[in-house]
C-alpha cells in the first residue's frame, strides 16, 4: 500500500461519518489556602488561529494497517511529538510542535480532516531538565480541555516563597482559549486527567485538584480522606489512586473507597475476598479493580477476579477471572474504552459493559479465566516451521472500536510496548474465543476515535507522523 498514490484531499473525508463525529462535539473539597498565579486575566486566545490549516501532502509512507480501515481516505500530519492527547467529544487530538529555544506549541488537530483547529503560543517547561511539557486531557461536564504540564523550580514566578511548582497551561479543546496556572508543590508530582479535574499528587496521601474551567485549586490532606467507619486497614499504606466524577478514590491496605461516596468492601464481586480489592485504573466513570478469591474457595490459589465498577455507585458492570501470577507485577494495565463506552480493554482483559461480560486472555488455554492460543493470520509465518513459537502467550490489548474489535499484541507486558510496535500484532472481536494474528508488519491503531483510527509512524528521515484513517463502510 502506497499511501501517497491513494491520497485524497481532506475535503473528501467530510461525509456522513464526519458529521456524526462532529455532532458529538461540545454542545467538594475546601478551596485551598494555596496561592495560584494566573497569567494575565486568566484566559487568552490561542497564539495562532489556524483552524483552516490543512495537513501537508505526506511523503511516501508504506505500512499496512488492519483490515476495516479505509486507507484510500484520510490524512497525514508530520513533525508531531511522540506524545498526544485525545478529546473525544470535541473530536480532536493534541500534539506538541517544536517552537525553538526549548519551547513547544500545542496543536489541536481535527480527527476527521487532519486540519489544525488551533495552535497555541509557545510554552516552555518550568524545569530545564524537561525537553517538553507532558500532555493530558480532562473533561468537566461537556467541556474538554488539553493540559500541557511540567514540574520544577518556579521560584521566579512570584509564588510567595514556594520553590517548586506544577506548571499548567490549560486550553479549551474546542477553541484553544488559554489559562496558565502555577500550583506550588514541594515534591515530584504525578499529574493526571481523566476525571472532572486535574489531579496533582496521585500515589500520595495528599493531593490538589484543579478545576480546568475556573482555575480554582482545592487540596485534600490525609486527615480529610473520610476513612470508612471501622476500617483500621484504611489508615495504613494510604494513597490516592485517582479522581472520579464522585470524588477522590483512595486505597488503604487491602481496602479502598471513594471519598464521601461508596466503600469497596461493600461492592466486592461474588466469591471474592471483600478486603482484597486493589483499584488499578481509575477514570471519571469507571474503576478497574483486582480482587482475590475468598480463602478456601474454589480455585482461590489459581485465579483472581478483575472487575469494572461504576465510579458513582460501585456496582460491578462486568468481571473476568484470570490466572494469578506467580509474582505480583507491581504495574497494572490502564483501561481504554471504545468511543461509545460500551467496550473496554486493559492488558489481557476485554469487557462488554452493555452485556456485562468480561474475558481474560492470559497464559493458559481458554478465553475466560485464561488466555488463548492465537489463530494465525493468512500471511503469518508457516505454523509448521519449527522455529515458530507456538506456545500460548498473554495478550496485551490497547485499543477497541465501537464494533467491539480490539487490537493488541502478544509477547509484551505493557500497552506502551504494544503501541511502540513490540510483540506480534493481533485483533479479536470481544466475545469470541480466539484472537487472529495479523501480519508482523501491521501497524495498530493507537486509538479509535468516533470511527477514525489514529496511527503514529516514522518516515525514513526519522520524522514522526500521525495518520488518520476512517473505518471502511460495511455491507
Amino acid at each position: 500500500m502506497a499511501f501517497e498514490r491513494r491520497w485524497r484531499r481532506p475535503v473528501v473525508v467530510r461525509s456522513r461519518r464526519e458529521r456524526i463525529v462532529r455532532g458529538s462535539l461540545l454542545s467538594g473539597a475546601v478551596v485551598l489556602g494555596m496561592i495560584a498565579v494566573l497569567s494575565m486575566c486568566g484566559t487568552s486566545a490561542p497564539g495562532d488561529a489556524v483552524g483552516d490549516e490543512r495537513p501537508e501532502r505526506p511523503p511516501h509512507l508504506d505500512f499496512p494497517v488492519p483490515e476495516g480501515y479505509d486507507t484510500g481516505s484520510g490524512w497525514d500530519v508530520s513533525g508531531v511529538s511522540e506524545e498526544y492527547a485525545l478529546a473525544e467529544r470535541t473530536g480532536s487530538v493534541a500534539v506538541l510542535d517544536a517552537a525553538g529555544q526549548g519551547a513547544s506549541r500545542v496543536r489541536a488537530i481535527d480527527v476527521t480532516s487532519g486540519r489544525a483547529r488551533w495552535t497555541s503560543a509557545p510554552v516552555k517547561p518550568v524545569a530545564r531538565s524537561w525537553d517538553r511539557p507532558q500532555l493530558l486531557t480532562v473533561a468537566e461536564g461537556r467541556r474538554e480541555f488539553f493540559v500541557a504540564w511540567s514540574y520544577g523550580d518556579a521560584s521566579t514566578s512570584v509564588l510567595g516563597g514556594a520553590r517548586t511548582a506544577v506548571s499548567l497551561d490549560i486550553y479549551d479543546a474546542a477553541y484553544g482559549t488559554h489559562r496558565h496556572l502555577d500550583v506550588p508543590w514541594s515534591e515530584a508530582a504525578d499529574v493526571t486527567g481523566g476525571g472532572p479535574g486535574i489531579l496533582i499528587g496521585r500515589g500520595g496521601d495528599h493531593a490538589a485538584v484543579v478545576d480546568p474551567a475556573t482555575g480554582e485549586v482545592s487540596t485534600t490532606s490525609a486527615p480529610d480522606l473520610k476513612y470508612p467507619r471501622g476500617c483500621a486497614a484504611c489508615r495504613r499504606d494510604t494513597d490516592i489512586r485517582g479522581l472520579t466524577s464522585d470524588g477522590l478514590l483512595v486505597k488503604g491496605a487491602g481496602e479502598f473507597w471513594v471519598r464521601g461516596g461508596w466503600y469497596g468492601r461493600r461492592t466486592a464481586p461474588k466469591g471474592t475476598d471483600p478486603a482484597s480489592g486493589v483499584p488499578v485504573s481509575v477514570t471519571a466513570d469507571r474503576v478497574l479493580v483486582r480482587w482475590s478469591r475468598k480463602p478456601g474457595g474454589k480455585d482461590a490459589d489459581r485465579f483472581e477476579t478483575w472487575a469494572v465498577h461504576d465510579a458513582r455507585s460501585g456496582k460491578v458492570l462486568a468481571s473476568a477471572d484470570c490466572h494469578r501470577p506467580a509474582v505480583d507485577p507491581g504495574r497494572y494495565p490502564e483501561l481504554s474504552f471504545s468511543f461509545s463506552g460500551r467496550y473496554a480493554v486493559a492488558g489481557a482483559l476485554a469487557f462488554d459493559l452493555t452485556d456485562h461480560k468480561g474475558y481474560c486472555f492470559d497464559k493458559e488455554s481458554g478465553s475466560t479465566g485464561g488466555g488463548t492460543s492465537v489463530a494465525p493470520a493468512p500471511d503469518a509465518a508457516d505454523p509448521g516451521d519449527p522455529a515458530v513459537d507456538k506456545a500460548p502467550r498473554p495478550l496485551t490489548l490497547v485499543t477497541v472500536t465501537d464494533q467491539g474489535v480490539a487490537y493488541g499484541t502478544t509477547g509484551v507486558h505493557t500497552a506502551a510496548d504494544a503501541r511502540s510496535g513490540a510483540g506480534r500484532p493481533l485483533h479479536i472481536t470481544v466475545g469470541t474465543p480466539v484472537p487472529q494474528l495479523l501480519a508482523p508488519t501491521t501497524h495498530l491503531p493507537a486509538a479509535d476515535l468516533g470511527g477514525y483510527g489514529l496511527f503514529p509512524g516514522t518516515d525514513t528521515k526519522d520524522v514522526r507522523h500521525l495518520l488518520g484513517y476512517p473505518r471502511a463502510p460495511t455491507g
